[in-house]
């Protein structure tokens, strides 16, 4: 990943789904974020990619959590929402980074079953700083994650909320008036997610669960 990330490491750019998870967020905020809602509610293809971005968000967080509760010996059939809670519980996610995922999994499926009643009443257009923040906050931990399985040091702590958003704004929208749209809807939010990624715990988690873990 860009070297000013914390986790950067030579000849390590992240895992496939710690690669889509930077992908999403970053595609909604620089095409879909900046419009306003005559705008969003217009451009037909813009709001059907807020959706795929959404069903694939949640997917893509929720086949890595997946394979990460296989390495914790965690196992069994979940639904999307429990996934997501346990992750939090078990201390791969920041606990309100796991609640948000498993709130925006029950937007997913509304979007999937209900798709004219979410299209009319603009519902992922009002939810859009939300799927930002998760999608980059699950990026964090993951990448937190894999790392800490590799003999190196841990990074310090990534925090994810207005300001990471607002850096990200400046990266990645190169015109000038998408870019000032943006940041003036930012402002206008009146709630923005923080989450706290804790390398230095998830380090700590994995070496106690590790131990605990039975043995053939």
């Amino acid at each position: 990943m860009e070297s000013d990330n914390p986790y950067f490491r030579p000849g390590y750019q992240g895992g496939f789904w710690e690669f889509r998870l930077s992908h999403y967020p970053s595609s909604i905020l620089r095409d879909i974020y900046p419009l306003t809602r005559s705008e969003y509610r217009s451009a037909n293809l813009a709001r059907r990619a807020s959706y795929a971005y959404l069903i694939q968000t949640i997917e893509a967080s929720l086949t890595a959590c997946e394979e990460a509760g296989v390495l914790l010996g965690e196992s069994g059939p979940k639904t999307m929402r429990e996934s997501f809670v346990v992750a939090g519980r078990l201390g791969l996610l920041p606990p309100n980074l796991g609640e948000d995922l498993a709130s925006l999994a029950d937007l997913r499926n509304r979007v999937v079953h209900k798709n004219d009643q979410v299209d009319s009443k603009l519902v992922v257009y009002e939810r859009l700083l939300g799927l930002i923040t998760a999608g980059y906050g699950a990026y964090e931990a993951f990448m937190a994650f894999d790392l800490a399985r590799l003999p190196i040091q841990a990074a310090p702590d990534r925090v994810v909320d207005r300001e990471y958003v607002r850096a990200h704004i400046h990266r990645h929208l190169d015109d000038s008036s998408m870019q000032a749209k943006a940041l003036r809807r930012l402002d206008r939010e009146t709630r923005t997610p923080r989450y706290v990624i804790e390398p230095k715990r998830i380090k700590a988690f994995l070496r106690i669960t590790q131990k605990e873990k039975p043995r053939d």
